[in-house]
């Protein structure tokens, strides 16, 4: 289940991220800042986010219905720090960005549980 839901979202972030790029000018103000180096850089983030996500997510001391909220928002604040350091301009929009694509990201996963099982 876990690959599913890791293809999932490397296809939605790493898509979401395409377009985010492609519209938000700031984003690839600089060369470094291609929409190519922000596909790739969210796919790396994702395959390792990802895969701590599963990982840590039945460890976190939190009541089980908050586990994936917790652990997604977590996920949002890594990510968007990373966007925010190495895409974002100006710097905030990393974390709405990541907030986007994890909620796209969350909605997808949420279906596939429905159709898988």
């Amino acid at each position: 289940m876990q690959l599913w839901a890791l293809g999932g979202t490397l296809l939605v972030e790493g898509g979401g991220m395409a377009v985010a790029t492609w519209l938000l000018p700031g984003w690839r103000a600089r060369r470094r800042r291609s929409v190519w180096f922000a596909v790739w850089l969210a796919l790396a983030l994702n395959l390792v986010s990802h895969t701590a996500f599963w990982f840590l997510l039945p460890g976190l001391p939190v009541a089980p219905l908050w586990k994936v909220p917790v652990g997604e928002g977590i996920v949002i604040l890594f990510e968007g720090g990373v966007y925010a350091a190495c895409l974002a301009q100006p710097r905030w929009s990393g974390w709405g960005v990541s907030l986007g694509l994890n909620l796209a990201s969350w909605g997808l996963a949420s279906q596939l549980w429905v159709w898988l099982l």
